[in-house]
């Protein structure tokens, strides 16, 4: 299933979460940097990605396109948003 929502609709985030079985806030919330490795940081920073949910609507694919978007960022990446209980979107065959 594919959810796309409002990160600042408060109303929207609250459903998704509700939908996800997660506290809303951690969608709305700016991510924890200091997790992340320093490049990591730069690079989200610089493609404008801000919040959890954010991060959660890209793909590994999408991320490993960045310039300088590694492996090692990718793992640091899925392991924040697995904190949190969420993943990267992956398409899903049916």
């Amino acid at each position: 299933m594919l959810i796309t929502f409002d990160t600042d609709n408060a109303s929207d985030c609250a459903k998704v979460a509700e939908l996800l079985g997660i506290n809303d806030r951690a969608l709305r919330e700016p991510m924890t940097w200091d997790t992340l490795p320093g490049i990591t940081r730069h690079i989200l920073r610089e493609e404008g990605i801000s919040t959890i949910a954010e991060l959660a609507e890209r793909s590994p694919v999408d991320l490993l396109k960045l310039p300088n978007f590694g492996n090692k960022s990718l793992k640091a990446v899925e392991q924040l948003l697995d904190e949190h209980g969420l993943t990267l979107w992956t398409k899903r065959k049916t």
